[in-house]
């Protein structure tokens, strides 16, 4: 998924020729050489021949690095800060990262909505939440309502490019949550009904009117701390660990004589619901695919519908 961001930046990123004029994308400029003709087993480089950026400059290794910075940023915008260098401080430290496991996306997607609109040198450009773009628009807009010369398009036109493109991704982010949350407002999603079809659209749909309800400024209270409110996943792997070390310990042998009475482990013997937790396997993931009804009492809390 990462590269596809690589490509998509080089494919946006025009070159011209310096004989010819000709103009492509970057990606089809470059061409691969061996180091060594004579050994081609040495490996080989990028070679960018006669191309040259659109403003004249050489591609040189400056310009590669600048490309690369600008990959990772979008990277992280889109998906959180994974690597090392670029960890937030509390992250540094073994609670911060329990704590945030499968949460790194949270700050970064906050970010890219909310923030105040800084020029920022990996993408070469001003970076500003989009929701805050749309506000300013919204306010101009009022602005000239008062004045009695509303005109939405001469807004937009006067719009710098990055705040054009901010109000097309609110706009598309909204529609977005709108139609699940009419999709959840208009299908009958009947309690009784078993089939795995049904189950499994309900919940697709609850699971993603979560992750953009976490997001959109009017649902996200709710949303942020349903999803706050979940346990640490490093926390549940300590506690199933346990729990499965415990049935072999002498004051757990009275598990193996008991059995669960109810939810999805009904009727197991305890001691064995603990070791299946416990298996270096992705069995929630498993479960949730083979039984979508399991993970919808928790998307369901606080629902209007």
């Amino acid at each position: 998924m990462q590269n596809r961001t690589a490509l998509a930046v080089l494919y946006s990123t025009k070159v011209r020729n310096k004989r010819t004029g000709h103009v492509t994308n970057l990606y089809d400029a470059i061409s691969i050489k061996p180091i060594d003709q004579a050994h081609p087993e040495r490996g080989a480089k990028l070679d960018f021949g006669e191309w040259t950026l659109m403003n004249g400059k050489e591609i040189d290794d400056k310009v590669i690095m600048g490309l690369s910075n600008k990959i990772k940023h979008i990277n992280q915008r889109m998906h959180g800060i994974y690597n090392e260098a670029d960890r937030m401080a509390w992250q540094r430290r073994g609670i911060g990262r329990l704590c945030i496991m499968f949460r790194k996306w949270m700050v970064p997607s906050w970010d890219r909505r909310f923030r105040h609109g800084i020029y920022n040198a990996d993408i070469d450009g001003v970076e500003e939440g989009y929701y805050r773009s749309t506000a300013h628009f919204i306010k101009k807009l009022y602005d000239e309502l008062k004045e009695g010369r509303l005109s939405i398009l001469a807004t937009y036109d006067n719009l710098k490019e990055h705040e054009k493109r901010n109000v097309r991704r609110c706009l598309a982010e909204v529609l977005q949550f709108a139609m699940v949350s009419l999709g959840l407002a208009l299908i009958d999603f009947d309690d009784d009904d078993d089939s795995y079809g049904s189950k499994l659209l309900e919940y697709q749909l609850r699971r993603l009117h979560l992750e953009l309800g976490a997001q959109v400024p009017f649902q996200m209270p709710n949303e942020v701390l349903k999803i706050m409110k979940s346990p640490a996943a490093g926390v549940n792997v300590v506690q199933n660990e346990w729990n499965a070390i415990s049935t072999i310990m002498p004051w757990g042998v009275s598990k193996w004589f008991k059995t669960v009475e109810t939810g999805r482990y009904k009727d197991w013997p305890v001691a064995l619901k603990d070791i299946w937790k416990a298996l270096p396997l992705p069995v929630s993931p498993i479960e949730r695919a083979l039984d979508p009804d399991i993970g919808i009492p928790f998307l369901k809390q606080g629902a209007i519908w």
